[in-house]
C-alpha cells in the first residue's frame, strides 16, 4: 500500500508540473516501477537484495534465478520509437488539461444547482427553528 501511495503521488505530482511548465524530463521506472521499489524498500547503497529494516518480515524477495520468470516473452510493443524508455525523453506522461468552453445549458444548470441548495439550507433552518419552538 505504501508503494501504491507513493506512486500515485508522483504522478499526480508529475501531472501537476507537466500542467505548469508543459513537458518536464520523468523516469517512469523511478516514478511506478522498479526503481521506485527498490528505493523505498531496499537498503540504500546495497548491490544485494538487502530490506530495509522497516519492511522486514513484511516482504520477501524471491531471486530470479529461482523463481518461475520468463524475461522478454512478448516484446512487440518495443519497436525503436514506442518503447516507453524512448517515449519518456521527449514526450510528457499526460495530456494537457483543456479549458472546457460551458455551455449555457452547463451554467444554467450549474446555477440552478447553486439556487436550490440555498434553498433548500434555509427550509432546512426554518424547520430547524419551528422544531426548537415546540
Amino acid at each position: 500500500m505504501i508503494l501504491a501511495r507513493q506512486a500515485f503521488a508522483n504522478l499526480a505530482w508529475q501531472q501537476r508540473v507537466e500542467q505548469q511548465y508543459g513537458y518536464v524530463s520523468y523516469d517512469v521506472a523511478r516514478l511506478t516501477g522498479p526503481q521506485l521499489f527498490a528505493d523505498m524498500v531496499l537498503e540504500a547503497g546495497s548491490c544485494t537484495r538487502d530490506i530495509r529494516s522497516d519492511f522486514s518480515g513484511r516482504i520477501m524477495i524471491i531471486p530470479e534465478e529461482t523463481a518461475p520468470i520468463v524475461r522478454n516473452v512478448h516484446t512487440g510493443y518495443k519497436t525503436p520509437s514506442s518503447h516507453w524508455t524512448v517515449r519518456q525523453l521527449a514526450e510528457p506522461l499526460f495530456e494537457p488539461i483543456r479549458e472546457s468552453s460551458s455551455s449555457r445549458d452547463v451554467r444554467f444548470h450549474n446555477l440552478f444547482q447553486a439556487e436550490f441548495r440555498s434553498a433548500r439550507a434555509r427550509i432546512r433552518s426554518e424547520i430547524e427553528r419551528l422544531s426548537l419552538e415546540s
